[in-house]
């Protein structure tokens, strides 16, 4: 597992293939590593390649977060307004990665801020029940934007997008009736995950501009910039 992070190992690796004789019909060697200038050119080449892309749009996004969700912490999440409250974090999650070529910098938010955020999120869910108090959303918030997500971001202005997110996003509202992240956004009202899955399913295929805080012309911009880059 990430081979980016021992590319001398990977460098051994590929000569030490090289000296292989007689090797098993059935042996397979899985590596897994992000892209890097720097990885074995000759490893690259005698591999089968597979890359995992991740899905564009909102929805797509909650769909994928939604089918690798950790069952432990679906488990801890048990109460509807704990449920709702997951699903609002997954949301803005899936807005800020929507949104990452959209920032003054380009930041490479993945699953493992969400799930840090996630689970400290259940955390302290559980301790306010215990102690019969309301969540301290301020809490959350500083955590999301301070440290999971925020410690990526060295911008000043795409620190304020991000609590602006979550002013928005990460509030005591959120576990209302009719809550609406944005029009033709919002939260279940079930409080089973297969309500949530369901709701996800819902959502538009195509996501709004304005629901990234971006105007039509600059999402075009970007769209166009990302053929060019793939071109």
């Amino acid at each position: 597992q990430n081979g980016h992070l021992g590319l001398g190992l990977m460098e051994q690796l590929e000569e030490m293939m090289a000296r292989f004789e007689d090797v098993p019909t059935g042996f397979r060697l899985w590596i897994t590593s992000q892209p890097h200038d720097r990885f074995p050119l000759g490893l690259l080449k005698r591999s089968t390649k597979v890359a995992d892309e991740p899905p564009r749009g909102v929805r797509a996004r909650l769909k994928r977060m939604y089918a690798t969700m950790p069952p432990e912490l679906l488990d801890a999440a048990s109460q509807p307004a704990d449920r709702k409250a997951l699903y609002a974090l997954a949301f803005m999650h899936s807005v800020v990665q929507e949104r990452r070529s959209g920032f003054r910098a380009p930041y490479d938010f993945g699953p493992s801020d969400w799930l840090a955020a996630a689970r400290d999120l259940v955390r302290r869910l559980a301790e306010a029940r215990q102690h019969s108090q309301p969540l301290d959303w301020a809490a959350v918030r500083y955590m999301v934007c301070g440290v999971y997500h925020g410690g990526r971001v060295a911008d000043e202005w795409d620190r304020r997008l991000l609590h602006a997110y979550s002013q928005l996003w990460l509030t005591p509202r959120v576990v209302d009736a009719g809550f609406e992240f944005h029009p033709g956004y919002g939260s279940s009202e079930s409080g089973e995950v297969e309500g949530h899955r369901r709701h996800i399913e819902g959502l538009p295929h195509r996501d709004d501009p304005a629901l990234l805080g971006l105007t039509a012309g600059a999402d075009r911009s970007l769209r166009t910039a990302e053929a060019h880059g793939v071109l």
